[in-house]
């Protein structure tokens, strides 16, 4: 008896896709049904032709690995990495020689009154070098820099680069500990700082001021000094948030330096006409951009200072003041300014990055920019690896695609390629790619591997850590962390770094902190000697902010008898979040407002606070408020009232109560000598500390 098998398929299948293996040893057959309204026969025929290869593949090869055998296509992958583009080897103090000879009498650089030229600045760098030099500061070493923003900071650190050293940049607000742990572990030679910032560093580092540097500038030669640097040699190292407790030292080269600025210079572009606002302090890397790519390309920078950078409402006055063309800044700090009460457009061409940049807060700055670019890039790679221009029609915020000489892959766990349109870790390769972590060889042998997909040049692959998809426009989109990584107004934070230190403070045993929102919260297991009180987590966020920077200190910590757990016995982090409740005030009673102004106060703290039937005498701060939010309640006030109040107002006058009362006073009394009394001797140290604390 014969027979022969014929197929009877299904009207209906319950899958999108159904595959059907029949036939026998000598008539093998495979048949495919699938959803025409999410398939085509051009798809399905390409699955087709690649199972069968694959099938072809394992009875040639049974002993190999089916990792070995299935490879995605990497036709796209190679598509969006065609990045090639010449640059040059120069170092990047080398090139700026070029555009002070090319643009000469022109302005470089202006800050508040202060304004230099090209030439000048090129004399006064020549000069400072050759005066570092005779300070004993040579070919490789690590000068730490800790200045406030001033055209004297660009100058030093372009005179670092000329001695073939490299800069370490130190926000002059963050911790001592901090600051002393960064010099420290860099082994800095030297430490250039104020005379007012030098008494809270401790180090065994030569500490120059720059006071008595640039008092004694003419002693010094204008020539070029004569010291060799090439494209490898480190141009700065740069910490950040490490999940051991301590931060990491990035190792950036001129090269890679060079690469991103020459991308940077052509897209998104940057003309000879334009005027940069620089906002950003040095210790964020961001700030390499605002600092060296006006210079690069021959344009002005004008650098804000500290009192701007931090208020929305002197940000607009200075845009529209200095005409600024070109400006780039955090999510964060762009709805700031929209909070400010923005409602004339500038010709600008705007750079949003450091965080995800929300699709509705695109839509309103495409109505006040001229051009909106969403820019992506870790510190390891050299600030930004990616570009994408917004448009108004876009319906999906993506970070586009690599800049140039720039390769970015989403891997699986085994280090494959995903296909288009499948999530995996986003990783990155090219002239971006830094020279791993200082003095952390373990580290930096886990997140820079050998690149699989390795071409003559770019042999190391950075993990991200992010998670993303290539789509089939050839773009890619950024979907989030694997790890515990978050960002908090652009800066990249560890969670665990924060643990660390808080399981260093007295009476905690254990702590586990969280994002909730925009706010950070921590919660916290006491040892069994601990004897709670009323003001315990402000004991505790009084000893973190000796510690952290202002934006790595919880706004909120609550105390708990216990972590609870899953069933594998780990913490239950989203249980944890769920369950917990939020104390507004621990030391008063609920007072509900009692006038008209403490009404208005208290209905713009909800608002922006984002918390309900808040005491009048609650504290602003110890509510998670920080100067971004304060800059938004004070333009609100402002709006309301007519009275523009100055940022630290907030810092004397933190409860509902206290600014109800403040804004009952006459008008013209509000002025900044209002806010603290008048040192004797002219002394400024009170008033610059509450502008510094205001930072939360």
């Amino acid at each position: 008896m014969t027979f022969k098998l014929k197929a009877n398929p299904r009207t209906y299948e319950a899958f999108e896709i159904f595959l059907n293996a029949s036939g026998s040893e000598d008539d093998f057959v495979l048949e495919w049904q699938y959803n025409a309204s999410l398939f085509t026969g051009a798809t399905i025929k390409k699955m087709m032709n690649s199972l069968e290869d694959i099938i072809e593949k394992i009875v040639e090869n049974p002993e190999n690995s089916i990792s070995d055998i299935i490879k995605t296509d990497d036709t796209d992958y190679k598509k969006l990495n065609a990045t090639v583009s010449s640059y040059s080897d120069l170092p990047l103090h080398e090139l700026l020689i070029k555009q002070a000879q090319k643009f000469h009498n022109k302005k470089a650089l202006k800050f508040t009154d202060t304004e230099i030229s090209y030439r000048d600045l090129e004399l006064q760098v020549n000069q400072l070098a050759h005066s570092l030099k005779s300070k004993g500061i040579a070919k490789g070493d690590f000068v730490g820099v800790c200045l406030p923003r001033s055209i004297e900071l660009v100058v030093t650190l372009l005179a670092i680069m000329k001695c073939g050293a490299a800069y370490l940049p130190l926000d002059p607000n963050y911790p001592n500990d901090r600051l002393n742990f960064m010099i420290n572990d860099s082994e800095a030679k030297v430490l250039i700082t104020t005379q007012a910032f030098s008494s809270k560093l401790e180090t065994t580092a030569l500490t120059l001021l720059i006071e008595d540097l640039f008092s004694n500038l003419n002693e010094f030669s204008e020539d070029l000094l004569n010291v060799e640097v090439n494209q490898n040699d480190i141009a700065y190292l740069l910490y950040t948030s490490g999940s051991t407790g301590k931060p990491k030292g990035v190792q950036v080269s001129h090269k890679n330096l060079v690469n991103f600025l020459s991308s940077m210079a052509k897209e998104p572009g940057i003309k000879e006409s334009d005027r940069l606002l620089s906002i950003t302090t040095i210790s964020f890397d961001i700030a390499g951009l605002e600092l060296f790519l006006p210079l690069f390309k021959g344009a002005e920078l004008i650098i804000s200072d500290d009192d701007t950078a931090k208020d929305g409402r002197l940000m607009l006055d200075l845009l529209k003041k200095e005409n600024i063309t070109m400006m780039q800044a955090t999510p964060t700090t762009w709805q700031m300014l929209l909070d400010s009460g923005w409602e004339t457009a500038f010709p600008l061409k705007a750079l949003c990055g450091g965080e995800s940049l929300p699709l509705a807060l695109a839509k309103k700055l495409l109505n006040k920019v001229d051009e909106l670019w969403n820019v992506y890039g870790p510190t390891e790679t050299t600030i930004w690896s990616a570009v994408k221009q917004i448009k108004a029609d876009d319906d999906l915020i993506t970070i586009g695609k690599p800049i140039a000489n720039t390769q970015l892959y989403l891997l699986n766990d085994q280090n494959m390629l995903v296909s288009p349109g499948a999530i995996g870790e986003l990783c990155i390769a090219g002239d971006g790619v830094s020279m791993g972590y200082w003095k952390r060889s373990d580290l930096t042998a886990e997140k820079f591997i050998p690149n699989p997909f390795e071409t003559t040049s770019n042999k190391i692959l950075y993990r991200t850590g992010d998670l993303g998809k290539l789509l089939h426009t050839g773009e890619i989109l950024c979907l989030g962390r694997i790890d515990d990584q978050v960002k908090i107004r652009g800066h990249r934070i560890e969670l665990g770094e924060i643990e660390e230190v808080m399981n260093t403070l007295e009476d905690i045993e254990s702590s586990v902190v969280m994002m909730d929102g925009e706010q950070l919260k921590a919660f916290v297991v006491a040892n069994e000697s601990f004897n709670p009180s009323e003001n315990s987590d402000q004991k505790w966020k009084a000893n973190l902010k000796g510690l952290l920077p202002s934006h790595m200190v919880p706004q909120i910590i609550i105390l708990i008898d216990e972590f609870p757990t899953t069933l594998n016995g780990k913490i239950d982090r989203k249980t944890l979040l769920k369950n917990s409740t939020r104390s507004l005030d621990n030391s008063h009673q609920h007072t509900a407002p009692r006038t008209i102004v403490e009404q208005l106060v208290a209905d713009i703290w909800e608002d922006c606070l984002k918390i309900k039937n808040i005491s009048i005498y609650s504290n602003f701060f110890e509510l998670g408020g920080h100067s971004l939010i304060a800059v938004r309640v004070m333009s609100l006030l402002e709006k309301e009232t007519g009275k523009r109040l100055p940022l630290a107002a907030l810092m004397t006058h933190s409860t509902i109560e206290k600014l109800a009362l403040y804004l009952d006073m006459d008008q013209n009394s509000i002025t900044w000598n209002s806010l603290v009394p008048i040192q004797p001797k002219g002394k400024k140290n009170h008033c610059t500390w509450c502008m510094e604390q205001i930072i939360m």
